[in-house]
């Protein structure tokens, strides 16, 4: 981590060992966690990214909310009808195809 994006506060990171780490601060209702070559929770203590992953996502994780699932599922339902109706469009002219279209020409 070398710092934090001034557009959007994100962390920013680089590949190259060599460039100066930087300090990106995370609120959570406990403190501060700071991410810097290592990641210092709220008292002090060093944690593991796993732990610290774990204990941010629990922290600021917010439940989805019934109106989002029904926008969800009307979206969902929105895309899913057309590609239903174009696949029953394309069995029904296969099945045209097969069965019932004769080439010119051709007799019974």
């Amino acid at each position: 981590m070398v710092g934090a994006c001034e557009g959007c506060g994100q962390p920013m990171v680089a590949d190259d060992r060599s460039a100066t780490p930087g300090l990106w601060r995370v609120r959570i209702p406990e403190g501060d966690v700071v991410v810097a070559e290592q990641i210092r929770g709220p008292s002090g203590e060093v944690w593991s990214d796993d732990e610290a992953h774990q204990r941010i996502e629990a922290a600021l994780h917010e439940p989805i909310r019934p109106i989002e699932r029904l926008f969800e599922g009307a979206l969902l339902t929105t895309m899913a009808v057309p590609i239903l109706l174009w696949m029953s469009a394309v069995v029904m002219v296969f099945w045209f195809l097969l069965n019932v279209w004769k080439p010119p020409g051709t007799f019974p």
